[in-house]
């Protein structure tokens, strides 16, 4: 699951079946407040059951089980820690720290940090494609993508990665074990989306959109890495682009202002919406 901006006192939970095109709201089985002022990311851990989610404002990493008990928080140096990735082994969470320019690296059976990649820049988002680990990066037009090369025994960082600059910061996720990186600028008008292939160690782009919608609140990949899930602001539905040329192939239908996605790896997909009240399906 990623890029959430649900607010501390916000804790929901559904499913809808990635083959159904629409869905009724589900409800959750139950409901956690957590310690957290803001949503930035959440991410599964499967092999340990428990679920990582940063918290930007506070500079902090919440570790809860699957009940949403909370069992630790990371707290030391994470300001403005927003992006989560877990690597393919679920043995390391590495966590974009915006305000410190770097990417914090964590064991996940002990919940600790064990090192941290100085990349520069306020990296906002990461994602692991083709080897390598990927950042979204910079300021207003100032937008880029970088990699951490982690077969290196010195782990290079390279900057720059695409060569036309991004509104923002750009947004950024792969399939696990895939050569298809996806970024997108959040919150732009229209809604730009790029894919590349990333096999060679280089970022060679694919394609790019800007039919993804208004307001981009959140993207996720399919677990094949065929497709791409969007949610926009708007249209009022989770739109579905294939990865290889950005072409629209379907749609989930949910409600007003789509702002989040979540694919699990049997392709089940949740879907949330923030109108009047905030809800997710």
């Amino acid at each position: 699951m990623r890029k959430r901006s649900l607010t501390a006192a916000t804790t929901l939970a559904a499913l809808f079946s990635s083959a159904a095109l629409a869905a009724t709201p589900a409800v959750a089985d139950s409901t956690q407040l957590l310690p957290v002022r803001q949503t930035g990311d959440i991410v599964v851990d499967a092999v340990h059951q428990q679920v990582f989610i940063s918290d930007p404002l506070n500079g902090k990493i919440v570790v809860t089980d699957y009940a949403g008990k909370v069992v630790k928080q990371l707290t030391a140096n994470l300001s403005g820690v927003e992006g989560l990735e877990l690597s393919a082994d679920s043995g390391t969470l590495y966590a974009a720290v915006q305000d410190l320019d770097a990417i914090a690296v964590i064991d996940t059976a002990t919940d600790t940090e064990t090192g941290r990649y100085e990349v520069g820049d306020k990296p906002r988002s990461v994602a692991l494609a083709g080897g390598k680990l990927w950042f979204g990066y910079g300021g207003a037009a100032e937008g880029n993508l970088g990699s951490v090369d982690l077969a290196a025994e010195d782990h290079k960082v390279t900057l720059d990665q695409d060569g036309n600059s991004w509104y923002a910061a750009p947004l950024l996720d792969a399939a696990p074990g895939s050569n298809t990186l996806v970024a997108g600028a959040p919150s732009q008008s229209p809604a730009v989306l790029a894919s590349y292939d990333v096999s060679s160690g280089t970022p060679a782009q694919m394609a790019t959109t800007r039919e993804a919608g208004s307001n981009l609140g959140d993207f996720q990949v399919t677990p094949d890495g065929q497709n791409v899930v969007v949610a926009s602001g708007a249209p009022y539905y989770q739109q579905v682009f294939r990865t290889s040329d950005l072409n629209e192939a379907g749609k989930y239908v949910t409600d007003a202002y789509p702002n989040s996605v979540a694919i699990a790896a049997d392709g089940t997909l949740g879907g949330g919406m923030s109108g009047s009240v905030e809800a997710v399906v």
